[in-house]
């Protein structure tokens, strides 16, 4: 096969869940990235963080304790 023929290939509509499935990586790259930002910034200043992301419908939470009473509620935040 000849790279006309590859790029043929590559561009036909049946390529297409190739977009999705990069988009997932992205996703997935970038999350680990926050996370570890985030694991870094509680452990170098001594702050307690906790970081929620949410994705279609789904939770991906980061705590950087274990108390039960972390992270406070909504409205204890507002306060």
């Amino acid at each position: 096969m000849g790279l006309l023929e590859l790029l043929l290939a590559f561009y036909q509509p049946h390529n297409m869940p190739y977009a999705a499935k990069a988009k997932t990586q992205k996703f997935t790259r970038r999350k680990s990235n926050l996370l570890k930002k985030a694991d870094q910034l509680a452990r170098l200043c001594h702050a307690d963080l906790a970081l929620i992301i949410r994705k279609n419908g789904r939770y991906y939470t980061y705590r950087s304790t274990d108390h039960e009473q972390w992270p406070p509620n909504l409205l204890e935040i507002v306060r």
